[in-house]
């Protein structure tokens, strides 16, 4: 399988538990700790932080069902290249 292919697969799945606040799914896409990224968002700093951390503050975002999420194109970073997908 593609590396990227390999990435961004799984995130579909995750992205739609979001969706139907299925917080256990979306847990078990992630690993334990991972990195944050919302600079070009809200600014401030990258962050490391537990995966729980992260689904606590989107859990106070995301109180309600029946929100739905739309992904564009995606992208994964290995050894400082970037591939898109």
């Amino acid at each position: 399988m593609e590396t990227t292919t390999a990435i961004t697969t799984p995130i579909i799945p995750m992205i739609h538990a979001v969706d139907q606040v299925d917080w256990p799914t979306v847990r078990h896409g992630f690993a334990d700790t991972i990195d944050v990224d919302y600079t070009s968002l809200v600014g401030g700093d990258p962050e490391t932080m537990p995966a729980d951390k992260l689904i606590e503050r989107w859990q106070g975002l995301l109180p309600f069902s029946g929100d739905s999420a739309s992904v564009g194109s995606l992208s994964s970073r290995s050894g400082g290249q970037c591939r898109n997908r």
